[in-house]
Protein backbone atom coordinates (compact mmCIF):
# COMPACT_ATOMS: atom_id res chain seq x y z
CA UNK A 1 0.00 0.00 0.00
CA UNK A 2 2.58 2.27 1.15
CA UNK A 3 4.91 1.66 -2.20
CA UNK A 4 1.62 2.03 -4.25
CA UNK A 5 0.91 5.70 -2.55
CA UNK A 6 4.59 6.33 -3.13
CA UNK A 7 4.46 5.91 -6.61
CA UNK A 8 1.36 8.04 -7.21
CA UNK A 9 2.95 10.74 -5.22
CA UNK A 10 6.36 10.60 -7.69
CA UNK A 11 3.67 10.44 -10.72
CA UNK A 12 1.27 13.11 -9.37
CA UNK A 13 4.73 15.24 -9.11
CA UNK A 14 6.52 14.73 -12.13
CA UNK A 15 3.01 15.58 -13.55
CA UNK A 16 2.72 18.41 -11.74
CA UNK A 17 6.07 19.63 -13.01
CA UNK A 18 5.89 18.47 -16.90
CA UNK A 19 2.95 21.19 -16.42
CA UNK A 20 4.70 23.74 -15.27
CA UNK A 21 7.68 23.24 -17.25
CA UNK A 22 5.43 23.57 -20.52
CA UNK A 23 2.89 26.61 -18.89
CA UNK A 24 6.63 28.51 -18.91
CA UNK A 25 7.70 27.00 -22.03
CA UNK A 26 4.85 28.62 -23.75
CA UNK A 27 4.97 31.64 -21.87
CA UNK A 28 8.94 32.18 -22.90
CA UNK A 29 7.64 31.37 -26.62
CA UNK A 30 4.97 34.04 -26.51
CA UNK A 31 7.32 36.74 -24.72
CA UNK A 32 9.69 36.01 -27.58
CA UNK A 33 7.52 36.43 -30.19
CA UNK A 34 6.27 39.82 -28.93
CA UNK A 35 9.47 41.08 -28.62
CA UNK A 36 10.36 39.86 -32.08
CA UNK A 37 7.44 41.82 -33.47
CA UNK A 38 8.67 44.96 -31.97
CA UNK A 39 11.66 44.81 -33.79
CA UNK A 40 10.03 44.13 -37.36
CA UNK A 41 7.31 46.36 -36.43
CA UNK A 42 9.57 49.41 -35.05
CA UNK A 43 7.96 49.48 -31.66
CA UNK A 44 9.02 49.12 -27.89
CA UNK A 45 8.68 45.90 -26.29
CA UNK A 46 7.65 45.66 -22.73
CA UNK A 47 6.96 42.56 -20.69
CA UNK A 48 4.51 44.21 -18.21
CA UNK A 49 2.62 47.48 -17.93
CA UNK A 50 0.05 47.80 -15.82
CA UNK A 51 0.35 51.02 -15.75
CA UNK A 52 -1.96 51.00 -19.27
CA UNK A 53 -5.09 49.77 -17.01
CA UNK A 54 -5.01 53.62 -15.76
CA UNK A 55 -4.03 55.01 -18.67
CA UNK A 56 -7.06 53.22 -21.09
CA UNK A 57 -9.21 53.17 -17.71
CA UNK A 58 -12.25 54.96 -19.51
CA UNK A 59 -12.77 52.43 -21.56
CA UNK A 60 -14.81 49.76 -20.10
CA UNK A 61 -12.85 46.67 -20.49
CA UNK A 62 -10.14 47.60 -18.49
CA UNK A 63 -12.69 48.64 -15.34
CA UNK A 64 -13.65 44.85 -15.46
CA UNK A 65 -13.38 42.80 -12.65
CA UNK A 66 -10.12 42.41 -10.33
CA UNK A 67 -7.43 41.34 -10.30
CA UNK A 68 -6.42 42.82 -14.06
CA UNK A 69 -2.48 42.22 -15.21
CA UNK A 70 -1.02 43.63 -18.69
CA UNK A 71 1.67 41.73 -20.13
CA UNK A 72 3.29 41.12 -23.37
CA UNK A 73 3.73 45.00 -24.07
CA UNK A 74 3.69 46.72 -27.81
CA UNK A 75 4.01 50.31 -27.36
CA UNK A 76 4.74 53.22 -29.91
CA UNK A 77 2.71 52.41 -32.86
CA UNK A 78 2.32 55.24 -35.53
CA UNK A 79 0.56 55.80 -38.59
CA UNK A 80 -2.48 53.40 -39.12
CA UNK A 81 -0.65 50.92 -36.24
CA UNK A 82 -2.12 50.53 -32.64
CA UNK A 83 -0.54 52.97 -30.10
CA UNK A 84 -0.37 49.38 -27.88
CA UNK A 85 -0.85 45.91 -28.26
CA UNK A 86 -0.68 43.74 -25.01
CA UNK A 87 -2.22 40.93 -23.32
CA UNK A 88 -4.94 41.74 -20.70
CA UNK A 89 -6.27 39.32 -18.47
CA UNK A 90 -8.73 40.22 -15.31
CA UNK A 91 -10.85 38.03 -13.05
CA UNK A 92 -14.56 38.14 -11.69
CA UNK A 93 -16.14 36.52 -9.22
CA UNK A 94 -13.82 34.83 -6.05
CA UNK A 95 -12.61 31.39 -4.74
CA UNK A 96 -14.00 28.34 -6.51
CA UNK A 97 -16.37 30.17 -8.08
CA UNK A 98 -13.89 33.16 -10.27
CA UNK A 99 -13.33 33.11 -13.79
CA UNK A 100 -10.13 34.88 -15.45
CA UNK A 101 -10.50 36.27 -18.75
CA UNK A 102 -7.55 36.95 -21.17
CA UNK A 103 -7.47 38.76 -24.23
CA UNK A 104 -5.43 40.40 -26.62
CA UNK A 105 -6.06 43.57 -27.35
CA UNK A 106 -4.93 45.99 -30.01
CA UNK A 107 -5.74 50.27 -29.09
CA UNK A 108 -5.36 52.70 -31.28
CA UNK A 109 -5.22 56.71 -30.98
CA UNK A 110 -7.34 58.34 -33.82
CA UNK A 111 -5.74 62.01 -33.18
CA UNK A 112 -8.67 64.61 -34.39
CA UNK A 113 -11.54 62.20 -34.41
CA UNK A 114 -13.69 62.27 -31.41
CA UNK A 115 -15.37 59.18 -30.08
CA UNK A 116 -18.43 58.85 -28.26
CA UNK A 117 -18.12 56.72 -25.34
CA UNK A 118 -19.55 53.21 -27.33
CA UNK A 119 -19.11 49.83 -26.93
CA UNK A 120 -19.83 46.83 -29.73
CA UNK A 121 -19.86 42.89 -29.41
CA UNK A 122 -20.96 40.51 -31.38
CA UNK A 123 -24.94 39.70 -31.04
CA UNK A 124 -25.60 36.76 -29.10
CA UNK A 125 -27.72 35.05 -26.66
CA UNK A 126 -26.05 36.65 -23.42
CA UNK A 127 -26.83 40.45 -25.46
CA UNK A 128 -30.67 39.54 -26.09
CA UNK A 129 -31.07 38.73 -22.48
CA UNK A 130 -29.78 41.68 -21.35
CA UNK A 131 -31.57 44.11 -23.67
CA UNK A 132 -34.94 42.24 -21.29
CA UNK A 133 -32.98 43.90 -18.03
CA UNK A 134 -32.72 47.48 -20.00
CA UNK A 135 -29.28 47.01 -21.80
CA UNK A 136 -30.39 49.07 -25.23
CA UNK A 137 -29.26 48.23 -28.39
CA UNK A 138 -29.03 50.97 -31.05
CA UNK A 139 -30.08 48.90 -34.11
CA UNK A 140 -30.57 50.65 -37.57
CA UNK A 141 -33.14 49.74 -40.12
CA UNK A 142 -31.71 50.55 -43.17
CA UNK A 143 -28.64 48.24 -42.19
CA UNK A 144 -30.69 44.85 -40.36
CA UNK A 145 -27.64 43.07 -41.00
CA UNK A 146 -25.09 44.54 -38.64
CA UNK A 147 -27.70 44.61 -36.55
CA UNK A 148 -27.64 40.56 -36.48
CA UNK A 149 -23.72 40.71 -36.50
CA UNK A 150 -23.14 43.24 -33.13
CA UNK A 151 -24.50 44.76 -30.10
CA UNK A 152 -23.77 48.12 -30.29
CA UNK A 153 -24.36 50.54 -27.09
CA UNK A 154 -23.87 53.73 -25.15
CA UNK A 155 -25.53 56.55 -23.69
CA UNK A 156 -25.01 59.26 -26.90
CA UNK A 157 -27.19 57.42 -29.53
CA UNK A 158 -27.48 60.29 -31.64
CA UNK A 159 -23.64 60.96 -31.47
CA UNK A 160 -23.69 57.08 -32.44
CA UNK A 161 -25.81 57.06 -35.28
CA UNK A 162 -23.72 60.55 -36.58
CA UNK A 163 -20.47 57.63 -36.02
CA UNK A 164 -22.03 54.76 -37.67
CA UNK A 165 -23.25 55.88 -40.92
CA UNK A 166 -24.28 52.81 -43.51
CA UNK A 167 -20.38 52.78 -44.92
CA UNK A 168 -19.26 52.30 -41.40
CA UNK A 169 -22.03 49.58 -41.01
CA UNK A 170 -21.44 47.77 -43.77
CA UNK A 171 -17.68 47.21 -43.25
CA UNK A 172 -18.52 46.24 -39.80
CA UNK A 173 -21.04 43.69 -40.74
CA UNK A 174 -18.02 41.72 -42.99
CA UNK A 175 -16.07 41.39 -40.22
CA UNK A 176 -17.92 40.03 -37.20
CA UNK A 177 -16.56 38.88 -33.93
CA UNK A 178 -14.96 41.41 -33.11
CA UNK A 179 -15.11 43.83 -29.74
CA UNK A 180 -15.07 47.56 -30.37
CA UNK A 181 -14.73 50.44 -27.67
CA UNK A 182 -14.70 53.79 -28.24
CA UNK A 183 -14.05 57.08 -25.76
CA UNK A 184 -12.80 60.34 -27.51
CA UNK A 185 -9.55 59.58 -29.31
CA UNK A 186 -9.20 55.90 -28.07
CA UNK A 187 -10.28 52.77 -29.56
CA UNK A 188 -9.79 49.32 -28.49
CA UNK A 189 -10.06 46.16 -30.63
CA UNK A 190 -10.10 43.01 -29.61
CA UNK A 191 -11.87 39.20 -29.79
CA UNK A 192 -12.98 38.41 -26.11
CA UNK A 193 -11.11 35.46 -23.83
CA UNK A 194 -8.80 34.94 -27.34
CA UNK A 195 -5.16 35.00 -26.34
CA UNK A 196 -3.76 35.32 -30.22
CA UNK A 197 -1.11 32.52 -31.12
CA UNK A 198 2.36 33.66 -31.25
CA UNK A 199 2.14 32.88 -34.93
CA UNK A 200 -0.75 34.78 -35.61
CA UNK A 201 0.63 38.38 -33.67
CA UNK A 202 1.40 40.04 -37.61
CA UNK A 203 -2.31 38.62 -38.68
CA UNK A 204 -4.07 39.82 -35.92
CA UNK A 205 -2.26 43.72 -35.69
CA UNK A 206 -2.89 44.10 -39.51
CA UNK A 207 -6.81 43.11 -38.95
CA UNK A 208 -7.31 45.56 -36.34
CA UNK A 209 -5.32 48.26 -38.11
CA UNK A 210 -7.99 47.71 -40.68
CA UNK A 211 -10.60 47.85 -37.82
CA UNK A 212 -8.93 50.93 -36.95
CA UNK A 213 -9.04 52.24 -40.79
CA UNK A 214 -12.87 51.85 -41.36
CA UNK A 215 -13.48 54.07 -37.78
CA UNK A 216 -10.73 56.67 -39.35
CA UNK A 217 -12.60 56.66 -42.50
CA UNK A 218 -16.38 57.36 -41.15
Amino acid sequence: MGHTLLIFCVALFALAAFALYAALSQEKERRNAFAQAAVRLGMQFELRADALIEEYGVLPLFSQGHSRHVANVLRGGGGDRPAAVFDYQYTTGGGQRSTTSRQTVAVFTLAGLPLPSFTMEPEGALQKLGELFGYRDVDFEHQPGFSEVYFLRGQDEPAMRQLFQPALLAHLQQAPGWHVEGHEDRLAVYRADRLVKPEGLFGFVEETARVAQIFRGA
